[in-house]
This record gives C-alpha cells, sequence and structure tokens, in this order.
C-alpha cells in the first residue's frame, strides 16, 4: 500500500467503473500513484514538510513496529471455517474485524468474545497519536516541557532563549525572530537545551488495546509493559519498574500508545491525489478525448495546488523549519544603535 488506499477512490468514482478503467489490474493504479504524487511535490516540497505527509498507509500487524503519527488500515481475509492462533486477524459478516484470543477451532466464529476481541469495522483507518507536540523552532519552551522530533521524545532542560534588540535589528523580517530554539538533533547546542532524548515506538499494541492495569493510580506499583489509562482516557505503557511516577510528567518512565480512529492525511491532498491519478489512468479508456469531468477535477487540482505553493491558501501540513545548524544572515557591517 502507498499514501491512498484502494477505497479512497470510491468517493470519487464507483467501483466498476473504476476496475474498467484498470482492466480489474490494480496494478496500474499502483503506477499510477507515484506520479501523482511526484506531481503534487513539485508544488509544495518547498514550503511544506512532505515527508510525514507522504507515509505510506499498511495494514495493521502486531508485529510490525509503528512509529508517531503512522496511519494504518483495517484490511483482513475473511473469516472461513479452519483453525486460528492468537494474534491472527479477520473480518467478519457483520462488517467489523475480529483479533483471535484464543486458539480455535472451526466452529468458533466471531464474535464469540472467549476467542475473539472486536477491533474494529472492515477498512477502518487508525493512526498513532504523536505521544507530544512537535517541535517547532518558533515555539516557547519552559523546562520540562515535552516534545516529539525525529522518532524520539525529549524534554526540555534549557528553556527558550530570547534574541536581545541587537540581534533582532540583523534580521530581515521581524516575524518570529524575538525566540531562540535549537533542533533536539543539534548535537552542540541541541544536547544542552534538550538532553538525549528517548526513542518512541511502539509493538503489538492494536487499536482498541485495553490497558492492563485500568486507570493509573499513584498508589500502585508498575512493572515494565504494564498499561494504565489515565483522566483523558490517554493510554500509557510502562518503560520501567516504578511507583508514584505521573504518566506524562518526565520521558522515561511512561510513553502515550494510543491509536486514534480516523485518517490524519490531509484530506484536501487525497482530492488533489485522486483527481491527478484519475487523469494519469484516463486515457486508457478514452485515450483521444479526456472525460471532461476528469479534466475539469485536475485543473482544479493544480489550481489548489498553485494557491497553497504561493501562501494564498494554509495547509493543516507542518511547514518547512529552517536546516539544522543552517543560519541565514542579510547585509554587511551590523547596524547600530543610536541614542538621542
Amino acid at each position: 500500500m502507498g499514501y491512498l488506499v484502494y477505497n479512497d477512490y470510491a468517493v470519487t468514482i464507483q467501483d466498476f467503473a473504476f476496475k474498467q478503467w484498470v482492466a480489474s489490474n490494480d496494478t496500474f493504479r499502483l503506477q499510477a500513484e507515484p506520479r501523482a504524487q511526484a506531481k503534487i511535490k513539485e508544488f509544495l516540497v518547498q514550503k511544506y514538510d512532505l515527508i510525514n505527509e507522504f507515509s505510506n498507509t499498511t495494514v495493521y500487524y502486531d508485529a510490525i513496529t509503528y512509529q508517531a503519527n503512522a496511519l494504518t488500515q483495517l484490511n483482513y481475509a475473511a473469516w472461513v471455517l479452519g483453525a486460528y492462533t492468537a494474534g491472527q486477524y479477520v473480518s467478519f459478516t457483520d462488517g467489523n474485524v475480529y483479533r483471535c484470543i484464543l486458539n480455535t477451532t472451526s466452529n468458533q466464529s466471531p464474535p464469540n468474545v472467549t476467542y475473539w476481541l472486536l477491533v474494529g469495522t472492515q477498512l477502518q483507518l487508525q493512526y498513532l497519536q504523536y505521544p507530544y507536540p512537535l517541535f517547532n523552532l518558533y515555539g516557547n519552551y519552559a523546562i520540562g516541557d515535552n516534545i516529539y522530533w525525529q522518532g524520539k521524545i525529549y524534554q526540555c532542560i534549557q528553556a527558550t532563549i530570547y534574541a536581545g534588540h541587537q540581534s533582532q535589528i540583523q534580521r530581515s523580517s521581524v516575524s518570529k525572530t524575538n525566540i531562540i530554539n535549537f533542533f533536539p538533533t543539534d548535537t552542540i547546542n541541541g544536547v544542552k537545551q534538550w538532553g538525549a532524548g528517548v526513542p518512541y515506538s511502539i509493538i503489538g499494541k492494536y487499536p482498541n488495546f485495553v490497558s492492563t492495569k485500568g486507570v493509573w493510580g499513584n498508589t500502585t506499583t508498575y512493572a515494565i509493559g504494564d498499561t494504565v489509562t489515565d483522566a483523558n482516557n490517554v493510554l500509557w505503557q510502562s518503560l520501567t519498574a516504578n511507583t508514584n511516577k505521573t504518566p506524562g510528567a518526565d520521558i522515561t518512565n511512561w510513553q502515550s500508545i494510543t491509536w486514534i480512529i480516523g485518517d490524519n492525511r490531509n484530506q484536501s491532498i487525497v482530492d488533489a491525489y485522486i483527481a491527478i491519478v484519475l487523469w494519469y489512468l484516463s486515457p486508457r479508456i478514452s485515450p483521444q478525448v479526456l472525460p471532461k469531468w476528469v479534466d475539469a477535477k485536475f485543473t482544479m487540482a493544480k489550481e489548489w495546488l498553485q494557491d497553497a505553493a504561493e501562501g494564498k491558501i494554509t495547509l493543516d501540513v507542518p511547514e518547512l523549519q529552517p536546516s539544522e545548524g543552517s543560519r541565514i544572515r542579510f547585509g554587511g557591517s551590523p547596524k547600530l544603535n543610536f541614542d538621542w
């Protein structure tokens, strides 16, 4: 699977018609999608951080290690008579997905709760919530604030520095110039502000995973791997044996492992992506004249991408931050302050 999933197209074109376009050979769709992604990047790559946005959507499996913001789909084969082992997933006739929790023989079918756990609905999307806000070079951080950046969680050990007047007047713009932070991955200054950080990933914690220890309590002793929920119904996993260590108060004792049902992709990009894919595929059904509706959607997609690239509209996608370690300087001699 890539950025798109097959049923994304159902909003725009009926399945039987789409299968005619690709002659029931999904390889053609998979060949067109990277071309559409390249076209989108031509417009947006210099303004927006597209690396995370264009991460592949994958089918969820217990054995895969997931990073924050990973998008997965529940998409499994239908249950049939036969033996199943704990950890296998099936779709059932009620439209739901079930996870086998006890080895079962052919006569034990979902939704028998002794053998099967309801996970969600077939083709459901869910993403792994960021454990903490993404680092922002222009953010205002106090000691103890937690952030997420490039696979690690960091806790601030040196607060944001406010630049002095002499420094600010050397800049070309007054916006975003009054504070100074360092990227956590900066091996010199970043370490001073954020420390070494703690790697973040989860494995084996499926959507609809239920905590093993209930609601967190300050008198309970927890072992490594125990899971609890907090007052906000966020799911946490213990990284150490601990007692009276509040989840989220530090980055060493607990990590958030909450799956959110929904789609974290930018839906406007999804719409443009589909329009461009259909435009690339349309010559297969009409090599001489493109269908008017396909050409119109393609034109609208290009115009929207141009507006996004020029800043006429703002996408709900993280913008690119200045390259780590880089500083842009303007002018020659420092400007002078005059006191009258």
